[in-house]
């Protein structure tokens, strides 16, 4: 059986090097306490670890979805726009690099982010 990574490539069953398949939950969780983020919640059926944070005395969120066969993360960011209001910002294939940026300041924008405009995410938080 063939397994495809995130680029379409075909892998052979069994040939996913080890270091892909292992998430360092703990390492993320050190980089967010790096700049003051409190770890949440692990969602493990949702692969999901939460962080909240006060900016600027609203609360924010920072979502890292993180996947088992491969490095990099979907991440979602919760943070209130100083016009528009709370909005939510994901962002996909952030490595942990990148991650690093995003703990300390969640409004950094990537190639690959979108926006959910028109949605109340309060009181999801």
């Amino acid at each position: 059986m063939a397994l495809c990574n995130l680029f379409g490539f075909r892998l052979l069953s069994g040939s996913i090097p080890e270091y892909l398949t292992m998430v360092d939950i703990n390492q993320i969780t050190i980089l967010a306490e790096k700049y003051s983020w409190k770890f949440l919640v692990h969602q493990e059926d949702n692969l999901m670890l939460s962080y909240t944070k006060l900016i600027d005395g609203f609360l924010s969120r920072i979502n890292v979805y993180y996947h088992k066969s491969y490095p990099f993360f979907t991440v979602a960011t919760v943070v209130k726009h100083p016009l528009k209001g709370t909005n939510q910002l994901y962002r996909r294939d952030v490595s942990m690099k990148f991650l690093e940026r995003i703990f300390e300041n969640p409004r950094v924008h990537t190639h690959s982010s979108w926006n959910c405009h028109g949605y109340h995410f309060r009181s999801q938080l």
